[in-house]
């Protein structure tokens, strides 16, 4: 059947035509089939022309089997970037039609993260910082410390999206409300709250009246390892705040860092918690009216101290909250919490250990250290990070009333600095005697 285009009428499979056994003139094909080329054709080909007096059967069959199976498509090199993908090269040498690749996945847009580390460490963090990494569409300029959360995201995740991109700029540069205070309180009735009093359990304890009249700065002692008893007495109503001082709104202050967490900072946000720094105190207490703050005044330093049985404050030197009283004409409140050292255990680090001198080359380096403490776990009670069961009694002593303003950076304002400082130290002393019988307290007071 493969020389049938000699004899008859009809077109044979090689292309020729027989009419009268008259041959007809081969007719090449101008599909660009690499077929042509191949010694199968040729050998076709010299048998139409009477060269060939008999068929090869092993040709016939390779022949058959070219012509039922089509070639394989030519391979084509990988594509690497995405402006290349119209000029694609075939492995044969040939030139290909252009082929249209799919568009790359999108963690193929990302920098690689020696280039991102090499962006990061030339950039001037002091000032606007712009990050063109974040999308491949979008450019930001971002504060230094939100910056570097974002810069440090993006090097091990994939880009942003629109919404998210749009959550950081209202985080960063829209919402004001922890450094104002003027976010509503509305987690602070949440039901998960009395759950947590009870594990404890925590109470708050009245020893006098405060006028809502005025502003206060409350002084919480001791900072314990994360001050877990100004959180649950002060920040939420489960302990029965809101009843028990009508008309004071109170706002725990804590770290910047803590409100440049996505979705964290909207939920102590929620719960009143602001910002400290002298900002938000003077935006919060310049509105009067039973708007106040609250410190944990010993910071990290008095973190390193709390050891099960010890009430070691770092208070002596630390005058910053009257200044801030004073300047604003605000009340100062102490408040003494009992139990706040036994929630966790910490390892003992004395001054002059090692241990000690890392956690404070740690908190030059991090504004903040922690200890190296322990608790219990979920199935067990000896090791793990949940805090003992321990009760907790936050004892709210009485107001030391400011009339007025004060100007702080006479030296009339300076010696009423001290002034009050004494008081207020004084009074501290006096709110712990008093009551640390009545919860098993042995230890004595200690103020550096």
């Amino acid at each position: 059947g493969v020389g049938r285009g000699r004899e008859g009428g009809g077109r044979g499979r090689d292309g020729r035509e027989g009419a009268g056994g008259e041959e007809q003139p081969l007719q090449k094909s101008g599909s660009g089939n690499p077929l042509h080329g191949s010694r199968g054709f040729r050998r076709r080909q010299q048998r139409s022309e009477g060269s060939l007096e008999e068929a090869d059967p092993d040709f016939l069959v390779a022949d058959l089997a070219r012509r039922i199976v089509p070639p394989p498509p030519a391979r084509l090199a990988p594509l690497r970037f995405p402006h290349f993908r119209d000029a694609a090269v075939s492995t044969c040498g040939k030139s290909s039609p252009p082929h249209r690749a799919p568009p790359p996945h999108p963690r193929h847009l990302l920098l690689s993260t020696r280039a991102r580390l090499a962006l990061w460490l030339t950039s001037d963090l002091t000032d606007d910082l712009v990050i063109s990494s974040l999308s491949p569409r979008l450019s930001l300029s971002l504060s230094p410390a939100l910056c570097c959360v974002v810069r440090a995201w993006n090097l091990v995740a994939p880009p942003l999206t629109r919404h998210q991109i749009g959550y950081i700029t209202w985080l960063g540069f829209i919402d004001k409300s922890a450094r104002t205070g003027t976010r509503k309180r509305v987690l602070s009735g949440a039901f998960i709250w009395n759950h947590i009093r009870d594990y404890f359990p925590m109470a708050l304890v009245k020893t006098a009246d405060i006028e809502p009249n005025r502003s206060y700065v409350f002084g919480y002692h001791p900072h314990g390892v994360i001050s877990m008893g100004a959180v649950i007495n002060f920040a939420t109503f489960a302990t029965g705040f809101d009843k028990k001082f009508p008309g004071v709104n109170v706002h725990l202050l804590t770290l910047a860092s803590n409100f440049y967490i996505p979705l964290c900072r909207e939920w102590i946000l929620g719960m009143g918690l602001c910002d400290a720094s002298k900002e938000t105190c003077h935006n919060i207490l310049k509105k009067g009216k039973g708007e106040s703050i609250m410190l944990a005044v010993g910071g990290a330093e008095e973190s390193l101290d709390s050891h099960p049985g010890s009430y070691k404050l770092t208070l002596k030197e630390r005058k910053g909250f009257v200044r801030v009283a004073l300047k604003a004409g605000a009340s100062l409140v102490p408040v003494m919490s009992f139990g706040e050292t036994e929630l966790w255990s910490a390892l003992p680090n004395p001054d002059g250990s090692r241990i000690r001198y890392f956690q404070q080359e740690m908190k030059k380096l991090l504004k903040f250290t922690v200890p190296f403490f322990h608790g219990r776990g979920v199935f067990n009670y000896n090791f793990g990070l949940m805090p003992f069961r321990r009760p907790i009694h936050s004892v709210v002593g009485e107001p030391i009333y400011i009339d007025a303003p004060y100007d702080i950076s006479t030296d009339e304002g300076r010696d009423k600095v001290d002034e009050v400082h004494a008081l207020y130290i004084a009074r501290l002393k006096e709110l712990f005697e008093k009551h640390k019988k009545d919860y098993g307290i042995s230890s004595s007071l200690v103020i550096k």
